[in-house]
């Protein structure tokens, strides 16, 4: 998994191990995110749909009620009382509101991941594979006949690799930044 730093500002009074605990669940960061782009005030049924539909990647329209449930319960046992500890929102169940506090409010975060790249290993199999085949070639004097051959499929097998490692590490980013997309 790669390093990743955090950034934190607007946070108060509270030191960076405070906020970096009550950020580390992607439900909280999912909560703060939501209630800072509507500006601070939401039904809890709101926060509750939002995060649900992050969580299972679909459509609030899509979410079932099962998946509502166990999103509500979690976020209502669990994560909206230890953010209001913390001093980031304030709840009422009666009420079914969520405020956000001036911390929450004023609360930014940022993770960053360093770029992806191949493996070491990887890129040591190609070289070696080439490096083996231009010897056989130099040493059976047919270097521009196997050349024409070998050449092109090394071409396309790099580069298909490199294609798949590329998308495959652009979906492992989308899936860390879901709690950060903006509201449909």
């Amino acid at each position: 998994m790669p390093d990743k730093t955090l950034k934190i500002t607007g946070k108060g009074d509270r030191d960076e191990e405070e906020i970096f605990q009550i950020l580390s669940n992607h439900r909280r960061r999912m909560v703060l995110n939501y209630l800072q782009q509507v500006d601070g005030v939401a039904d809890i049924g709101d926060v509750t749909n939002y995060v649900a539909s992050r969580e299972n990647n679909k459509s609030i329209e899509e979410v079932t009620q099962s998946e509502r449930k166990r999103a509500y319960t979690t976020l209502i046992q669990c994560h909206l009382p230890q953010m209001e500890q913390y001093g980031i929102l304030t709840f009422d169940l009666a009420l079914e509101e969520v405020v956000l506090t001036e911390l929450g409010n004023n609360l930014d975060y940022t993770f960053r991941s360093p770029p992806a790249s191949m493996s070491w290993k990887i890129l040591s199999a190609y070289a070696i594979t080439i490096s083996i085949g231009f010897i056989a070639m130099i040493s059976q004097g047919a270097l521009q006949r196997v050349l024409s051959i070998l050449l092109p499929i090394s071409i396309i097998f790099v580069s298909y690799n490199v294609f798949k490692n590329v998308v495959e590490s652009q979906n492992e980013k989308k899936s860390r930044s879901v709690d950060a997309e903006p509201i449909e």
